[in-house]
């Protein structure tokens, strides 16, 4: 979150000069920041597997947003509902309490900063399909709390349609 962050280790600051030396930081770096379980990269001698790899970072009016590339492992643990949080390993200026570094991120069910929001499975999107599933759903024409599979079965009735038209087309000479 932007602002004070209040978490079980103090309150922290927040703010666009926070953004600014944590890109700064990641560019001087030059590798991805990783997303572990449980801040395990954090303890010695243990093995510590990456969840997944921020891939782009947006700041908003509410907090640093980053896209997150998961792994396999961590895609299904997220939609098990195996893992509900992220918790941010940070840097901050002792004077000041303000954020300047982003070292990792954790899959965890503890997270330090109160009040944060779980990640839900909506979450693994990776880009990939920008539709906007109200508009599909409207065009449609089904109820706003049609499922997956109500769409489905309405763009597969659709096509089935329009397979359907052209073959009539053909038989008729129209095409």
């Amino acid at each position: 979150p932007m602002g004070e962050v209040r978490t079980t280790k103090g309150t922290f600051i927040a703010d666009e000069d926070s953004w600014g030396q944590i890109r700064r930081r990641q560019n001087d770096r030059g590798v991805q920041t990783h997303i572990d379980y449980q801040h395990q990269s954090l303890r010695a001698g243990h093995d510590a597997p990456a969840a997944g790899w921020l891939t782009e970072y947006e700041l908003r009016d509410d907090a640093l947003w980053a896209k997150a590339d998961w792994t396999e492992r961590a895609r299904r643990a997220i939609e098990a509902r195996e893992y509900r949080y992220l918790s941010p390993e940070i840097g901050a200026d002792p004077r000041t309490g303000r954020i300047v570094q982003l070292n990792a991120v954790a899959l965890t069910n503890r997270p330090a900063i109160f009040g944060q929001k779980p990640i839900a499975a909506s979450d693994l999107d990776d880009g990939a399909d920008d539709m906007d599933k109200v508009k599909l759903i409207a065009a449609l024409g089904l109820a706003a709390t049609a499922s997956d599979e109500d769409i489905f079965g309405a763009i597969a009735e659709r096509v089935a349609l329009s397979d359907a038209y052209v073959d009539v087309r053909k038989s008729l000479g129209l095409d």
